[in-house]
């Protein structure tokens, strides 16, 4: 008796797990669509530059800006997006010659924004992490790309 009740049972939890399956390829559920800004890899959000003003509000959060201050460093952060956007679209440039271009950029525009700053604003924006975040978020190491072995660790080892 418990011999017959071993195949009934593996086809009543298939039918249960692929009960949505072959409901959803009936087109009899109903299904609830967010738009969300996430990218292919988890919920990261897209890469991409920041919108001007949402930089300004978390440099106004961060280095206590007055709005002053705002109102400069979005006229600055509003002046590169076209210059970042045509290095973006330029399929000329080498990846390399890319890069060393934004970096350039963006020294360029961090003179600027600490031009408007004062001294102890200056310090704290410095502090600031700059460029792009480690993969994973700000632990880093999501296993796409490892950091470096700590140096006089053979190579293979396990990284902490």
């Amino acid at each position: 008796m418990k011999a017959m009740f071993k195949p009934i049972l593996f086809a009543a939890g298939f039918a249960v797990a692929a009960l949505p399956v072959l409901m959803a390829e009936d087109g009899t559920t109903t299904t609830t669509t967010t738009t969300t800004t996430t990218s292919k890899k988890g919920n990261r959000p897209p890469r991409g530059p920041m919108d001007p003003a949402a930089q300004v509000a978390r440099l106004k959060e961060t280095l206590n800006l007055t709005q002053d201050q705002c109102d400069k460093i979005l006229a600055v952060l509003k002046d590169v997006e076209p210059q970042m956007k045509a290095l973006f679209d330029d399929t000329t440039l080498s990846r390399e010659d890319k890069r060393a271009k934004m970096d350039a950029i963006r020294k360029a525009t961090d003179a600027k924004i600490r031009a408007v700053l004062t001294e102890e604003q200056q310090k704290k924006f410095d502090s600031l992490p700059k460029g792009p975040r480690p993969p994973g978020g700000p632990q880093g190491g999501s296993g796409d790309n490892p950091p470096p072995p700590p140096e006089g660790a053979p190579e293979g080892a396990p990284q902490n």
